[in-house]
Formats: C-alpha cells, sequence, structure tokens
C-alpha cells in the first residue's frame, strides 16, 4: 500500500514539473482535463499497487526514468525556443534556442529517459500481470 501512495506522489510530481516548462503540452493537458498526462503515469501508479515485492528496484528504476523525462522533454510555444522544464526549475526561464547544444543533449536525455520508462513499464505490467 505504502508503495503505490509513494507511486501517486512521483506521478504528481512528474506531472508537475511538466508545468514549468510552460508550452504546448502544458496547454494540451489542461485541454484534456488530465486525462493524456494520468495515462502516461498510470503504469507506475497501477504497478505500485499491484506488483510483487521483488519488482520494487524495477519500479524505482521506472520512477527515475519518467521523473527524467519529465523534466527534460522540451515544450514549444509560440516563440522559436524549446522550454526545458528542468531549466525552468533551475534558472526560472525554461527556453533554450533549438539549435543551442545544451538543447540537443536535453532532448537526448528525454529521448532515452521516455524509451528506458515505457521499457521499464512495458517489463513491470507483465511482471505483474503473470506474477514472476
Amino acid at each position: 500500500m505504502a508503495v503505490g501512495i509513494g507511486q501517486c506522489v512521483v506521478a504528481v510530481v512528474a506531472i508537475g514539473i511538466r508545468f514549468f516548462g510552460a508550452g504546448w503540452w502544458m496547454i494540451f493537458a489542461m485541454f484534456t482535463l488530465g486525462i493524456v498526462p494520468a495515462v502516461i503515469v498510470a503504469p507506475v501508479i497501477v504497478a505500485g499497487f499491484l506488483a510483487p515485492p521483488e519488482a520494487l528496484p524495477l519500479l524505482v528504476v521506472a520512477d527515475v526514468l519518467l521523473l527524467a523525462a519529465a523534466s527534460t522533454a522540451p515544450d514549444m510555444g509560440d516563440n522559436p525556443e524549446y522550454q526545458f522544464p528542468l531549466r525552468g526549475l533551475l534558472t526560472g526561464y525554461p527556453g533554450l534556442p533549438v539549435g543551442d547544444p545544451r538543447s540537443v543533449r536535453l532532448c537526448g536525455v528525454a529521448r532515452w529517459s521516455a524509451w528506458g520508462y515505457l521499457a521499464a513499464v512495458l517489463v513491470l505490467l507483465v511482471w505483474t500481470c503473470t506474477g514472476h
């Protein structure tokens, strides 16, 4: 039960981090009434409540990858810059030019974190459904 509640906290933090990179993602999340962000984080919440205790290390890996992807995935607005939530948290201004080397590195971290999160979630769901 405690792991499931912890997963709810991780999900809320991941969604909250995205609002520091204000752009179209935030607007899209609000227009869908939060359904799209909820679908993205739902697997870790379900796994937190249903996964066997042996899956806890994989759950932690999924959490770290989710938070890394949420904080580094770029968002676009009406200006020609990427909006990075991590940069917004650290400096107060989330924008970086599209061709900037820092943008390229952050996009790479976001891409690999998102793919890693997807792989970890798939393994977690199979593990949870099969019981081993």
